[in-house]
């Protein structure tokens, strides 16, 4: 039976700035979820465990894990290179005749490659380019192979991003027949709630929850009901030690007044001394334990605080558009949708006008995301013409904008040369970027944090754009964090064109119109 161990486990960012707090345990067969706000360190365990992140104190996994990470595939990778470059290779030459060590091809390779890509919903040839594949289709075939071959340990970092409905009744199916260890970073809740235990990375450390989502929720509610009690009867107890150190404060000054009085007096020197000596003293005695039982209160206090989960939520108001209501906005005409000359769908010819929105949905590979970059002017249409008479902007599902190079301020202020760094600085604050995470590298960002970072960098100018196009917004991004912005686009009165297959995030930005992609067949309707 496999087992992972973790024994003094530490994590820090490539600042040397501390990222998971040291912790201890053991995890063996079954699903284990782990959760936590963006930057929290979840990719970087993941990554940890691969041995492809350094780490303080010690990882054991009883076999090698698989990862499935995520994608951002290089240009000319291969299917095959997600399960076995080199084996696949091997006998890709051996096939050809080259001379190779036939003790160690593997004859079946890729014939097993291949019905587990069909199995995943991808049936494509393992020497296909990875690039060539949608988004939906990569991340099926990056789960065809974390799973192939029954591997003891599988590491899932958001495992259904950019999938569809049957796509994550995939994950689900796989996770299920899953003999092994399977720990899952994701934040969608659909799928952890079929998890057997969760593990929560929180700033005041790493959590052990028995139980799916909702059991995890309960737990986590109650100990943050808990918390905030803690931190009301510390609060009150400060102010009680605070008014008895005054009271005593008050006193000790009355008994000192009282002592000099009785110098003034007509006793005798030794009595008079000893009276103010022992007033003296029972005034020091009460200021002095209430000074300690003040320093107690609010140590307790302190450590209350400390264990109230403060949460951390981004931020932002858009400004109007002054989009007219009948207004054109984009127009196609006789659209060729497809590329590198193989069309995916008949031409397509639609508007918008005015402050409309538009969802397009289909199933993963059926052309949404190369419709939506053809609208963008990010892909030439294979025929007919798009007119886009106003301000526009583009957030695609790979945050290919972004790049690596540089850090989160620096790239703000090239992208937004109108805002000076300041104005620059409050923005990226309002979407969790604060004082020293504003110089984070941009290649150490987490998932979310470059969505994040996207987010800002598209919405947050000064004027926003008349015309916003989103491929999977809420990708990476915690559950506050789309909340944040299904409250933001709410309230965006521009027009708007977005791809999703998280339902509630579509119902909630209340879309008029839907493009409907459905075997090579394109429907346009209205949304009731």
């Amino acid at each position: 039976m496999p087992v992972l161990t973790f024994t003094e486990t530490a994590l820090a960012r490539p600042d040397a700035t501390p990222l998971i707090a040291a912790f201890s345990l053991s995890l063996e067969a079954g699903v284990t979820g782990l959760v936590g706000g963006n930057g929290t360190g979840k990719s970087s365990l993941l990554a940890a465990i691969a041995g492809a992140h350094p780490h303080a104190g010690h990882i054991h996994a009883s076999t090698p894990p698989r990862r499935l990470a995520q994608l951002a595939p290089r240009q000319g990778t291969r299917v095959a290179d997600l399960f076995d470059a080199a084996g696949f290779d091997r006998l890709q030459a051996a096939l050809a005749g080259a001379p190779v060590d036939y003790d160690l091809v593997d004859w079946t390779l890729e014939e097993r490659m291949a019905a587990a890509l069909a199995q995943a919903g991808v049936p494509v040839a393992p020497a296909r380019g990875l690039s060539e594949l949608s988004g939906g289709q990569q991340r099926r075939a990056a789960l065809a192979a974390a799973f192939f071959d029954a591997p003891g340990i599988v590491l899932l970092d958001e495992p259904t991003n950019d999938l569809d409905a049957e796509g994550r009744a995939l994950v689900a199916e796989l996770l299920a027949t899953h003999r092994g260890i399977a720990l899952v970073a994701s934040h969608d809740r659909a799928l952890l709630e079929r998890v057997d235990r969760i593990i929560e990375l929180a700033p005041g450390g790493v959590h052990l929850f028995g139980g799916g989502w909702s059991a995890f929720a309960a737990a986590r509610a109650a100990a943050e009901a808990r918390a905030a009690a803690e931190l009301e009867r510390a609060g009150a107890e400060v102010a009680r030690a605070r008014r008895a150190a005054q009271t005593a404060e008050m006193r000790a000054a009355r008994r000192a007044r009282q002592g000099r009085a009785l110098r003034d007096g007509s006793q005798s020197k030794m009595l008079l001394d000893k009276a103010r000596e022992g007033a003296e003293a029972a005034g020091a005695g009460q200021s002095r334990l209430a000074t300690r039982q003040q320093t107690t209160a609010v140590a307790r206090l302190a450590a209350a605080q400390a264990g109230v989960v403060r949460d951390r939520a981004i931020s932002f108001d858009l400004p109007s558009t002054g989009l007219a209501a009948q207004k054109l906005v984009l127009r196609a005409c006789d659209l060729g949708v497809g590329q590198a000359g193989r069309a995916l769908l008949p031409p397509l010819s639609f508007e918008l006008r005015g402050p409309e929105r538009v969802r397009l949905s289909g199933a993963n590979g059926s052309g949404k995301s190369t419709l939506l970059r053809q609208i963008a002017g990010r892909l030439p249409p294979l025929s007919g013409r798009i007119e886009r008479p106003v301000d526009s902007v583009y957030l695609d599902q790979r945050l290919s904008h972004l790049g690596q190079a540089g850090d989160v301020l620096s790239l703000a202020r090239r992208t937004l040369p109108e805002m000076g760094e300041q104005d620059c600085r409050a923005l990226l604050a309002r979407l969790l970027f604060r004082n020293r995470e504003a110089l984070k590298p941009l290649a150490g960002l987490s998932g979310g944090e470059r969505l994040r970072l996207g987010l800002a960098l598209t919405l947050g100018r000064a004027r926003p754009p008349q015309l916003v196009l989103l491929d999977e917004p809420t990708n990476h991004l915690d559950l506050a964090a789309i909340a944040a912005v299904e409250r933001a686009l709410g309230e965006y009165d521009g027009a708007l064109i977005f791809v999703t297959h998280d339902s509630a995030f579509a119902a909630a930005l209340a879309p008029a119109r839907e493009i409907a992609i459905a075997s090579g067949r394109v429907s346009d309707r209205g949304l009731a």
